[in-house]
């Protein structure tokens, strides 16, 4: 027996097919202006899970790049520092020279004298660098800056410890490495182990050889 085609059928039929169409012209319009082709694990269970892996590793491979971003910056700023320092003992060697000649007078003597002192707190203001907001020769007292006028030449920072960033999948770099001292051993890089911590008489440091 044929079946009777009725125009409620068929309308019922066509609303139905416009409204599947309008849900995918819908679903695609949203696509096109997120950029995004899954909204909700429902869409595509198996794309939202690799979606989410996905998004875990741009997340480490962000963390990856900012540590490394920092340690290039503080690796700079150090670099710069140490130069500044070098230039600052450079000149003490040759005053040291000058003031050893027997022909210098007192007030010769005074002028070179007052310029060691200068030097003295050029080297605390070399190591007084900071990138973004961190003191770098402050070791764990990062906003805390190592010298200050009011405490002379006491160190204010704390150097124990180490600083670590990541910088790749099981790779870490260490910002404040061990470094020789004078006379003997090593210390962490900071503005004790360079200059001295203002209390110790003959250790050696850069404030003390001034």
């Amino acid at each position: 027996m044929a079946m009777r085609v009725t125009h409620n059928v068929m309308s019922n039929r066509l609303l139905q097919d416009l409204r599947a169409g309008y849900g995918r012209l819908s679903e695609t319009q949203s696509q096109i202006s997120s950029g995004k082709r899954i909204h909700k694990p429902s869409d595509d269970p198996l794309a939202a899970g690799q979606a989410r892996l996905r998004k875990v590793d741009l997340e480490a491979v962000d963390r990856f790049r900012a540590g490394a971003d920092q340690s290039t910056s503080r690796l700079q700023a150090t670099d710069t520092a140490l130069g500044h320092l070098t230039d600052i003992l450079t000149r003490a060697k040759e005053l040291a020279v000058q003031g050893g000649n027997g022909s210098l007078n007192a007030i010769d003597r005074l002028r070179i004298a007052d310029e060691i002192d200068q030097l003295a707190n050029s080297a605390k203001d070399a190591v007084s660098v900071r990138v973004g907001d961190a003191y770098i020769f402050s070791g764990q007292a990062t906003t805390t800056a190592p010298y200050a006028t009011a405490t002379g030449d006491a160190f204010q920072g704390d150097p124990a410890g180490t600083i670590v960033r990541d910088v790749g999948p099981g790779v870490a770099v260490q910002l404040n490495p061990s470094v020789p001292t004078v006379p003997s051993g090593t210390a962490t890089l900071s503005g004790r182990a360079l200059l001295g911590d203002g209390t110790t008489a003959n250790d050696g440091r850069i404030l003390d050889a001034l």
